[in-house]
């Protein structure tokens, strides 16, 4: 696939490849006027235990410790942007407009279209990338041809 090129990959869904964007170019993809940006794929890495707060086997337990943690996460846009510039690793986000259903989780659907069919169906989607944390090529998509034609405008000026 070319860089910066826009291609129809499914009936609906459109991908371009962005060239080694870091996570501070998520400034030019990310919408402030979609409520939500849900990582789909999240891992806190530690060598070190530390605390954790949360439900361990279906009971929530106030202490414990935990590390190298995997988790989703949904976060109001403009509270993801708060954190955005302490991101060094990488990132695999999805901007959505609705909170995603229990079912909807990237691990249990193999397929990718229907994957992506049901990002547009349940959750309003607006792009899934995944920017990694060493320099490489980051694969965006949308359901929106304009959207992913003003990013890779926004990515040619630099």
């Amino acid at each position: 696939m070319e860089v910066l090129k826009i291609t129809e990959i499914y009936p609906g869904h459109y991908q371009t490849l962005l060239d080694f964007p870091t996570a501070m170019d998520l400034h030019k993809i990310i919408q402030p006027d979609y409520k939500y940006i849900w990582g789909v794929v999240h891992e806190e890495p530690s060598v070190d235990w530390g605390a954790y707060r949360g439900a361990i086997f279906g009971r929530y337990l106030d202490q414990a410790l935990a590390r190298n943690v995997s988790f989703e996460f949904l976060l109001e846009t403009d509270q993801f942007l708060s954190v955005l510039p302490g991101i060094t690793q990488s990132v695999r986000i999805v901007q959505t407009n609705h909170i995603p259903p229990y079912y909807l989780r990237l691990g249990t659907i193999k397929e990718a279209k229907t994957w992506y069919d049901l990002l547009h169906k349940t959750v309003d989607y607006l792009f899934e990338v995944d920017v990694p944390g060493a320099s490489d090529y980051a694969p965006l998509l949308s359901p929106n041809r304009l959207f992913l034609e003003s990013v890779v405008e926004k990515f040619r000026v630099h």
